[in-house]
């Protein structure tokens, strides 16, 4: 057998190639729409709009995060497997909390918002909307991110085991080679991975919205929770600072899963051979 299919590490429900074929187009239109929304929301409140734009666009918001939530569920149903209770409930855990202390933090510390630095929440501050309206559109907001960074966590977890499949399907003899057919570029060249010229030299979106459900919702809870500690005057007020590591120290974790991943499968190979 060769060592880049072991056995018992990568079993799934069925071909992965065929799931990932399924779920593709899909994913694609997915990552598109977030990231454009997420793209837009950074114009409008990093340019100098209008006031009625900026309001207009919190109304917006919430409803345009809805179709990403549903987006991410279709995605789910795609998963040959279920994904682990428990490592979902530790995961969806982390992220309620974080969002809970800072909602909490921010009603004790500035109840009339007046030290928010959410620029959706501050437009609507601004722009003269009562605190009992701010503050319940704080909460829905608040169960929209929770239920898209859930949603997105359940489907890694349910997609992982494809997604390894899909990897050491690609028959890597090494492991920049296996973390390249991870990364939804096994079919490309080392130039195309790096430097894509034509969308068909890009990686596959599957990989890449995978890639952001694992890596997404660690970055922003880890945020949050800092946020939070910051609010109480609990920590120094180094958030932008703590974000960025915070990204940075995902993607190195999602990296170094995908490592361990390949380690494993390489033993389980030379088991099978020995």
């Amino acid at each position: 057998m060769s060592p880049s299919r072991p056995p018992g590490i990568i079993t799934v429900a069925c071909d992965p190639e065929l799931v990932i074929r399924r779920a593709n187009p899909l994913a694609a239109r997915y990552l598109l729409y977030t990231l454009a929304v997420l793209g837009a929301t950074l114009l409008v409140y990093g340019l100098p709009t209008s006031e009625a734009f900026r309001v207009t666009w919190a109304y917006l918001f919430p409803a345009l995060l809805c179709r990403s939530v549903l987006w991410s569920l279709v995605l789910l149903r795609h998963a040959p497997q279920p994904f682990p209770r428990r490592t979902f409930w530790i995961g969806a855990g982390l992220i309620a909390g974080s969002t809970v202390l800072d909602i909490v933090a921010t009603y004790l510390v500035s109840p009339d918002l007046a030290q928010e630095a959410n620029p959706l929440l501050r437009a609507l501050v601004d722009s003269g909307q009562g605190l009992s309206f701010v503050y319940g559109y704080a909460l829905v907001f608040a169960l929209i991110y929770v239920a898209m960074a859930s949603v997105g966590w359940a489907a890694f977890l349910a997609h992982s085991r494809v997604l390894i499949a899909s990897a050491f399907a690609a028959r890597p003899t090494t492991l920049g080679r296996f973390l390249k057919a991870a990364l939804g570029a096994g079919h490309l060249t080392t130039r195309q991975f790096w430097l894509p010229l034509r969308l068909s030299e890009c990686a596959r979106a599957y990989h890449a919205v995978c890639f952001l459900w694992a890596v997404a919702p660690v970055t922003w809870s880890v945020s949050r929770w800092y946020a939070g500690l910051v609010w109480l005057d609990l920590v120094p007020n180094a958030l932008g600072t703590v974000a960025t590591l915070a990204t940075l120290g995902s993607i190195a974790g999602y990296l170094l899963w995908l490592r361990s991943e390949w380690e494993r499968g390489r033993a389980a190979a030379l088991g099978a051979n020995s």
